[in-house]
């Protein structure tokens, strides 16, 4: 889609997300065991120290 606005195809991005929105099936997401996550960002972190 950047390339259609790029090109003119597409006038805006606004213009885009209907289209966006129809090309594509929409899914939601939902966290699942975030303990785990928690943890590697925990251990993550910490090597930034």
């Amino acid at each position: 889609m950047v390339q259609a606005i790029g090109a003119g195809i597409i006038p805006d991005l606004k213009a885009a997300m209907p289209l966006i929105k129809t090309a594509f099936p929409i899914a939601t997401f939902k966290p699942q065991n975030t303990a785990a996550w928690d943890a590697a960002y925990g251990r993550f972190t910490n090597l930034l120290k």
